[in-house]
């Protein structure tokens, strides 16, 4: 059957990673009500709140667009530096947390149209990329500080899965708290319960340095394992009996017999 295998080996990765790597799991876990699936799924509602809401206009909406993009640049440099100084699942941790404040200041003191509002936006639009720049560049390096080496493609995709699955939760819970007449700063504000619910998950990984150690082992039988399967140690083994062929004749001391 062509269409079960791929679910199967999907199930088997998942139950061996739940078994044995208890950081990863979580991780995993924490990526469900994380922001995985990209700036997509936030954008879709700050769009949306800024269009009915705030009531910008397209361009008023591009520079929105442009601040957040220019300001994930310096949010990756804080995310190196930070995943240098705190190690990077507690620099990820902290990126959740200034996105999931700024988020909730948004919806706490953006309340209508005024200009003063707009000004608002432009400024946490800033903060917001940063947040952003801050957030995926640890997320990525946490991930591939938590995996066992020689799984690194497959766990990789069932990372971006855990991530992007549950992607369309946040854009459906705005869509019912509009639909039944809540403000939809309050549907703005739902963001920032998920990163919370993210970051809570994030605390039962445990220490990095210990989640780190426990897959530190497999780097060795990786490698172990490649030279056997490529034949590395089987031309060792062929190198060493050609120095023992050319070995000069006569160097060896005569024995009683002789």
């Amino acid at each position: 059957n062509l269409y079960t295998p791929g679910f199967k080996q999907l199930l088997d990765t998942t139950k061996f990673v739940f078994k044995n790597y208890k950081a990863l799991k979580w991780f995993m876990i924490a990526l469900l009500f994380s922001p995985e699936a990209g700036a997509g799924v936030v954008l879709a509602i700050a769009v949306t709140f800024l269009t009915f809401f705030v009531r910008m206009d397209v361009k008023e909406i591009a520079v929105v667009s442009l601040l957040m993009l220019f300001s994930n640049i310096p949010g990756a440099y804080i995310s190196k530096k930070m995943c240098k100084w705190v190690n990077p699942l507690n620099s990820f941790r902290l990126a959740e947390l200034m996105f999931a404040t700024v988020n909730a200041l948004i919806a706490g003191t953006v309340t209508g149209a005024t200009t003063k509002d707009k000004n608002l936006v432009y400024f946490y639009a800033a903060l917001v990329g940063v947040a952003f720049g801050w957030m995926f560049p640890s997320q990525r390096t946490l991930a591939v500080a938590l995996m066992p080496k020689g799984q690194e493609t497959e766990i990789m995709g069932l990372i971006s899965f855990f991530g992007q699955i549950m992607g369309w939760l946040p854009v459906f819970v705005f869509t019912v708290m509009n639909e039944n007449g809540v403000s939809m700063r309050w549907g703005l504000a739902s963001l920032s319960f998920f990163l919370v619910v993210s970051f809570l998950f994030t605390l039962l990984c445990g220490k990095f340095e210990d989640a780190v150690a426990l897959v530190e082992h497999t780097s060795d039988e990786y490698l172990n394992d490649y030279k056997r399967k490529s034949g590395v140690l089987e031309l060792d083994s062929f190198v060493e009996d050609d120095k023992e062929k050319e070995k000069p004749r006569g160097t060896d001391l005569p024995t009683d017999s002789d």
